[in-house]
């Protein structure tokens, strides 16, 4: 939760539980460069002490990227080459992040400060277009999700890819590993399908701010509609809520 002074917290809406988060006012309030937060990501649960909290922020020029640990004074920016970082995702200690092009997935090493770039796809992963990238814990990794648009806003497909840590680069698969993906601007996460039996595993729940929410079956590039939600009632975006095991 962020407020107009821009100070924040993390909330629990179900419990009201509050973890106090460094204020964003220290870093932006004397150039007034700040717009909004895009994105924040946990490592671990907030009640751990080796949690870190990572922070999409856009500025002006460039989307910048920022963590904390609860209980600490500021926020330390992220050294990264990527600008304009869209997404982020962290995976055995390690922060994932992907800019707006995808021109290639960064992993970052917050312990030790240092950045190890990941080899780019195939031919076909990369473009200039209007499409947006997720990155999301997988099972075994990383996973990266290119979501194809058609007039700005309308899903017309999914591409899937999972890095191969032997081989050092991704390569794309149709299976997630008897898995489900829900993917969202604010909140995007896999959970296994035998927990969900009444959703078909390897498959993609996905909703948008731009009227755009749907179900896409990876096996053979069908769709689907949610049911209960009415793609004509969204003013605003909805979010998905992780659940609690």
């Amino acid at each position: 939760m962020i407020d107009v002074n821009l100070d924040l917290y993390l909330l629990n809406p179900f419990s009201n539980a509050v973890v106090l988060l460094p204020s964003l006012r220290t870093d932006y309030s004397s150039d007034g460069s700040f717009e909004y937060v895009l994105k924040a990501v946990l490592s671990a649960k907030p009640t751990d002490p080796n949690c870190i909290i990572a922070l999409l922020c856009e500025t002006d020029d460039y989307h910048m990227v920022y963590y904390c640990r609860p209980g600490d004074a500021r926020w330390t920016l992220i050294k990264t080459s990527l600008e304009f970082v869209t997404d982020a995702v962290f995976f055995n200690e390690n922060l994932y992040v992907v800019n707006s092009y995808a021109e290639r997935v960064a992993a970052i090493d917050l312990h030790k400060g240092r950045e190890m770039t990941m080899a780019v796809g195939p031919d076909g992963f990369l473009d200039w277009s209007d499409n947006f990238r997720y990155l999301v814990a997988g099972p075994s990794g990383p996973l990266l999700v290119v979501r194809h648009l058609k007039n700005l806003w309308e899903t017309r497909g999914f591409e899937l890819f999972r890095l191969d840590g032997t081989l050092k680069k991704w390569v794309e698969t149709k299976s997630l590993d008897e898995g489900l993906l829900f993917l969202g601007r604010n909140t995007s996460f896999w959970l296994s399908s035998s927990n969900l039996k009444e959703c078909k595993g390897n498959s993609i729940y996905f909703m948008d701010k731009y009227r755009d929410l749907g179900i896409f079956y990876l096996e053979d590039g069908s769709f689907g509609s949610i049911c209960g939600l009415d793609e004509k009632l969204l003013c605003y975006s909805y979010e998905w809520v992780v659940p609690v095991p």
